[in-house]
């Protein structure tokens, strides 16, 4: 049998698996766009190396895309919104952290085919 990749991402309550292939097409369907390029808008919020200070224009911009990046990963993921009462759910770096850690699967995926089986996050099944 051939080995399928299949991303594992932790919830806040349990290890949950997925079919990278359906993330991206539920991530674009919740985003209403391609989620990548939404990624790269949203980075435009904040500073980095090549500028210090960032644009009012690009600002709003940066912030909007992440607002719907945000709202699409949690969607299609499940991931609940962090409660203050409680203390339960995800807080936002959390979240962050998930698409971060599946945006590195998807590249390892496309280049160095399965990953180690001591991989946290990933399992081949």
């Amino acid at each position: 049998m051939e080995d399928r990749l299949i991303y594992s991402y932790f919830d806040g309550e349990k290890t949950v698996h997925a079919d990278p292939l359906q993330v991206l097409r539920d991530l674009r369907y919740h985003a209403g766009q391609d989620p990548y390029k939404l990624s790269e808008t949203a980075s435009k919020s904040y500073p980095d190396q090549k500028r210090a200070e960032i644009s009012e224009n690009d600002f709003r911009e940066g912030m909007e895309a992440e607002r719907v990046l945000l709202e699409a990963i949690r969607k299609t993921f499940g991931l609940a919104e962090f409660d203050r009462s409680t203390g339960k759910g995800l807080l936002l770096e959390q979240v962050k952290s998930i698409w971060n850690d599946f945006c590195r699967f998807m590249s390892q995926k496309k280049t160095s085919g399965p990953p180690s089986p001591t991989s946290a996050t990933h399992s081949p099944a």
